[in-house]
């Protein structure tokens, strides 16, 4: 079942009569029917060791005989028949399943689950191993802010049964899967037919977009996957890579006299790029329109007299002279240099100009301000800059990024010869 806040992220209305008005039917499933309750006890049945039935919502003939087995060892009339009586007991069993023991069915029952979810990377399920499938259920259980034992208990199984069970899957019908379709074509993750069918293609998509945000890979939309699509179109991420002919150790030894503390960790990208905060010092800052609207620019200038309401022509100037809006912005709200300070009833396009006259063209990004491995690369001394300038800039930079509702961030990330870069997590 799909829960609340899912639903109402997903729907204008907050409303999916699909979905909300079918609940565990009160009725007794027999073999010949279809409805969707059928999947849930499939699954309930699967979980403790009754066959291996394909989650469908038709009651065959292979699942009735494990209907029937489940009945027979538990003393229930063997109707072949899922009653009342015959729920609450499959209920009341898997209740019991707190622990895990060393059977090889229900080993391999939990990496095939787990796997499936989105947390097998370390399982070996061909093989499973008892310690590894615990440390993976404590995974599963902190992303998603269960208590963490390491067993399947009642909570986590039903957290995983829900997910398993998710509308928004594969081989799943429904209106809502047109909004995520629409999503993740909006988020440039390829040109799905917009359908209520939630094909192949989709959940390739989806898988890509779940491992470009550093999500489980499991082409489930859940709850934690669409809070990161609506992020994501409100911060839009375009990242380019520069690969230099340089090695990080180079760098290092030109820097090693003129900087006092740590210079390694300092020029190390791998140590920036997914930091929420200092990925900020790859900001391209020579790439103009990244502030999402005008509106929230203007929100963002209205406590200073001087650019109050001037939130177009900032973008303007910017525009004009190629410069990041908000990085022209900490020049006024931030004052640093006095050449680039901005006066009362100044010409924002002339004062644009001159605090791009200030930087040096190849100066891009703060990261290159204090270390460009394009002059190292042709043999060329670069300048020393003030190191601690160069942090407050990122910071200040960083905090106006975050004052505004959407916007676009350009990052420019160089890779040295001899370092590999890790792979950069949106979001």
């Amino acid at each position: 079942m799909a829960s609340d806040a899912l639903i109402e992220e997903l729907s204008e209305t907050g409303e999916n009569n699909e979905i909300r008005n079918n609940p565990v039917a009160l009725h007794t499933l027999t073999e010949g029917m279809h409805h969707d309750d059928i999947k849930e006890f499939k699954l309930k049945l699967n979980w403790l060791g009754y066959g291996k039935s394909k989650i469908t919502p038709k009651f065959g003939p292979y699942f009735k005989e494990q209907v029937m087995k489940f009945q027979s060892d538990y003393q229930l009339p063997i109707t072949g028949k899922i009653d009342e009586e015959t729920k609450e007991k499959i209920d009341s069993v898997l209740l019991q399943l707190d622990s895990l023991d060393h059977e090889e069915d229900r080993l391999q029952l939990l990496a095939n689950t787990l796997e499936r979810l989105g947390f097998g990377e370390a399982l070996e399920t061909s093989s499973p191993d008892k310690q590894r499938i615990e440390a993976s259920i404590r995974n599963f259980q902190s992303y998603y802010h269960l208590e963490s034992t390491g067993n399947v208990n009642a909570e986590t199984f039903g957290k995983m049964k829900t997910l398993l069970l998710s509308p928004y899957q594969l081989g799943e019908k429904n209106e809502n899967i047109i909004k995520l379709k629409q999503k993740l074509n909006a988020l440039g993750y390829g040109r799905l037919k917009v359908t209520s069918k939630f094909g192949s293609l989709m959940e390739k998509k989806l898988k890509k977009f779940q491992q470009d945000y550093g999500l489980p890979v499991s082409g489930i939309a859940d709850e934690i996957t669409i809070s990161k699509m609506k992020l994501a179109q409100q911060v839009k991420e375009r990242v380019t890579y520069s690969n230099y002919d340089v090695s990080l150790k180079d760098a290092v030894k030109q820097k090693q006299e003129t900087m006092q503390d740590d210079v390694m960790s300092r020029l190390d990208p791998n140590n920036f790029i997914n930091d929420s905060k200092k990925k900020f010092y790859f900001v391209d800052l020579f790439r103009s329109n990244v502030a999402g609207s005008i509106s929230t620019l203007n929100k963002l200038l209205e406590s200073d007299d001087r650019l109050k309401g001037k939130g177009q022509t900032i973008v303007e100037a910017a525009d004009r002279w190629n410069i990041n809006e908000l990085f022209l912005l900490t020049h006024a709200l931030y004052p640093i240099h006095p050449e680039t300070y901005l006066g009362e009833g100044d010409d924002i396009s002339d004062w644009t100009r001159k605090v791009k006259s200030h930087y040096d063209s190849s100066q891009n990004t703060l990261y290159k301000m204090y270390c460009n491995p394009e002059e190292i690369q042709e043999g060329n001394a670069q300048d020393d800059t003030d190191v601690e300038w160069v942090t407050k800039q990122m910071e200040n930079l960083y905090q106006l990024y975050q004052a505004l509702d959407t916007y676009t961030l350009y990052l420019e990330i160089p890779v040295y010869r001899d370092r590999p870069v890790e792979k950069y997590i949106r979001g």
